[in-house]
């Protein structure tokens, strides 16, 4: 078993939509992880780069710097950054793209856990 299972982790999460960000830090609160948000692409590289993360969340469509972009450029910081794409589009996404997984929104925090997993190595 992984490490991390059934420790608090460090998330990044990358979302121009409040509502989402909210959502998402609640139900990742729910299971006592550390939660630094960022507004757009931009603020999230600038959040990653004075930090320390185990999961970078991210939406796709941002202004700015979109989810992929920003993958991208934290791939070249830190190749072996897990990075978690949520996205309300859908279609070969994952392909095209620095991401280690893509999750379908809306999702629910179940769904949330299992991605978590899946990226992180856990059963």
């Amino acid at each position: 078993m992984p490490a991390w299972v059934g420790q608090p982790l460090r998330i990044l999460v990358v979302d121009d939509e409040p509502l989402v960000r909210e959502v998402v830090r609640l139900f990742l609160e729910e299971d006592q992880h550390s939660i630094t948000m960022a507004s757009n692409g931009r603020d999230g590289l600038a959040r990653f780069c004075e930090g320390e993360f185990d999961l970078v969340l991210t939406d796709r469509a941002m202004p700015e710097m979109n989810g992929n972009q920003l993958a991208r450029a934290i791939k070249t910081l830190k190749p072996t950054q897990p990075i978690i794409l949520l996205t309300g589009f859908d279609g070969g996404l994952k392909e095209n793209s620095a991401v280690d997984l893509v999750v379908a929104k809306p999702f629910t925090l179940a769904s949330l856990r299992r991605a978590i997993r899946e990226v992180l190595g856990g059963a």
